[in-house]
């Protein structure tokens, strides 16, 4: 009788295992069939797609080295601001930083560091935005003409991109000492 009952639990224990690999070779193929399917349909984005931008001006800032920056919330965004405003804060305090909807947006900042001479800071060169799923690439022109004074200037220009990114690539002809 006992010896019955080792026969009948190892052959319980064999079968279970063997549907568990059938369940398992089952999902597998279930697994892959679906893979093949979803490869033929255009889930994934493989072209850029352009997007909207709105170009934002802001107090002066002194940014002297070329660099380009994005925030996708309030609190670096304001540490940024403190760090490099400039303007008159009449007193000692310095203004809180604009507002902007983190929650469906992304603040990009180009710089291109201190220039020698020119009338204004503002840059207007983003050409276009393009986004491809989470990455978007930002085509810049080259400087615009900041005019003909004789001061050093610190050219910018901020962007509000409707998309909350962390993936940003640059083309054209991004601000010197910048890789994209």
């Amino acid at each position: 009788m006992n010896h019955t009952r080792l026969n009948s639990s190892r052959r319980t224990g064999w079968i279970t295992a063997s549907t568990r690999l059938a369940c398992t070779v089952r999902t597998i193929g279930l697994s892959l069939a679906a893979l093949l399917i979803l490869s033929g349909c255009d889930i994934v984005e493989t072209e850029f797609s352009e997007i909207e931008f709105d170009t934002v001006t802001f107090q002066t800032y002194t940014v002297a080295e070329p660099q380009v920056v994005y925030f996708n919330d309030y609190e670096s965004w304001s540490m940024f601001y403190r760090r490099h405003y400039s303007g008159i804060s009449n007193g000692t305090t310095i203004p809180t930083a604009p507002q902007i909807d983190f929650d469906l947006n992304t603040l990009v900042g180009i710089f291109w560091g201190e220039q020698p001479s020119g009338c204004t800071h503002d840059a207007y060169a983003v050409d276009m935005v393009e986004r491809r799923s989470s990455t978007l690439r930002i085509t810049v022109n080259p400087l615009n003409d900041l005019g003909d004074c004789r001061m050093v200037t610190y050219p910018q220009q901020y962007i509000v991109i409707p998309v909350r990114t962390r993936l940003i690539q640059l083309a054209g002809s991004p601000p010197a000492d910048i890789a994209s």
